[in-house]
């Protein structure tokens, strides 16, 4: 008896000592810079944009948006707090886009999608290459040719271009299916297709879907849950649901799969929701934001909301997770801060919100420290 106590006792501090060093090894404090980020506008330019992209340009690391009242693109130097370039992204002619939504800085070229075609243009808004999906039709691959082009994310999504990287990770979905019946997600897999700007080359990667996502695919009408947020690191592929807690990790062909609840937003129940009328569901639905990577500090983070935040006045909360994907902490963005960001070595920034802006003639963003204990 005693001996089965001592062991009992020695096991104990064993997991006890063991806990609190891995307790102590994820702690970290996150805390939010007062001193700002200013650049100065351009004339014409806008303080209110859905996404921003950086990367470097001809030597200069800078950062960038759409602006859609001029379209076209503004480029400012994050170093010089300086305009560097206006790119204009023309909607009729022979070099004609039309309206974009994301873009990427490859080798001093923009690389963009619309209208079913991949763009990359030169510093004048020039068409340097155009490859039409429309060409998928007769690709010798049935698993390509099945599919159409939903949206892209490159790979290591919000980092700067890699040299090497001569691909882009493109969401397909496929031309002939109802997309609110569940039995298609669980008889097709979900293609990701590389694609390779150089050569127009596709190389397929799928993968089945999560069952929690199946069988939820339909919530509210909420039928782009099917779509997985993609972000890239090295072999792995990360990704995760916009309804959904969980990430996921693809690795050597392997899927992987972690829940990361949220405290100020946990997952929606799908089957309440359906219950709701549709407006009130969609006020209380929390949505997950795609999982980046974080190259300077070797973390991944994902932010999360109200999908109606706006109505709600909730501000959305920030999870930083070890390269593991290990939850290290989650906090509250104060009041002020959108989660629009980018990734710098000495910080995370994200643009104050417009409504906190003292004037429209500046971008504004304010630094995220994240410190390792």
């Amino acid at each position: 008896m005693y001996k089965f106590l001592n062991v009992f006792i020695c096991l104990f501090f064993y997991l006890f000592l063991f806990g609190c060093k891995k307790d102590l090894s994820q702690k970290s404090k996150i805390f939010f810079g007062t001193n700002e980020l200013t650049i100065p506008l351009m004339e014409g330019g806008i303080v209110a944009f859905p996404n921003l992209c950086t990367g470097v340009w001809e030597g200069e690391d800078v950062i960038g948006y759409y602006n859609y009242f001029e379209k076209r693109i503004e480029l400012y130097g994050i170093e010089s707090q300086d305009s560097v370039l206006m790119i204009p992204i023309r909607q009729e002619g022979p070099d004609a886009v039309g309206d974009i939504g994301k873009f990427y800085l490859i080798n001093n070229k923009i690389a963009t999608h619309c209208n079913q075609s991949f763009f990359l243009l030169d510093r004048n808004g020039a068409i340097v290459d155009k490859s039409p999906w429309s060409r998928l039709d007769s690709s010798e691959n049935a698993l390509v040719k099945a599919y159409r082009l939903q949206f892209t994310t490159s790979n290591n999504n919000q980092s700067s271009y890699q040299e090497q990287d001569s691909f882009f990770y493109l969401n397909f979905i496929r031309r002939d299916i109802d997309n609110s019946n569940p039995a298609y997600y669980l008889e097709n897999p979900y293609p990701i297709v590389r694609y390779n700007y150089r050569d127009h080359s596709f190389l397929p990667v799928s993968f089945s879907y999560p069952k929690q996502v199946v069988e939820n695919i339909h919530t509210i009408g909420y039928t782009s849950d099917g779509c997985p947020q993609v972000d890239v690191q090295g072999d792995t592929l990360v990704f995760n649901f916009q309804l959904h807690d969980e990430i996921y990790s693809l690795i050597n062909g392997e899927l992987y799969e972690k829940t990361i609840p949220s405290t100020f937003f946990p997952e929606s129940d799908p089957k309440a929701l359906n219950a709701m009328d549709k407006n009130l569901a969609f006020r209380s639905i929390n949505r997950f934001f795609p999982v980046q990577y974080d190259p300077y500090r070797n973390l991944y983070i994902r932010f999360q909301m109200k999908v109606n935040s706006i109505s709600t006045e909730q501000q959305p909360s920030l999870t930083v997770l070890s390269s593991s994907l290990e939850e290290i902490d989650e906090v509250l963005l104060p009041n002020d801060l959108n989660p629009i960001f980018f990734f710098r070595p000495e910080a995370i920034y994200a643009a104050v919100k417009p409504d906190y802006l003292p004037d429209e003639n500046h971008l504004r963003f304010r630094p995220i420290y994240v410190e390792m204990e």
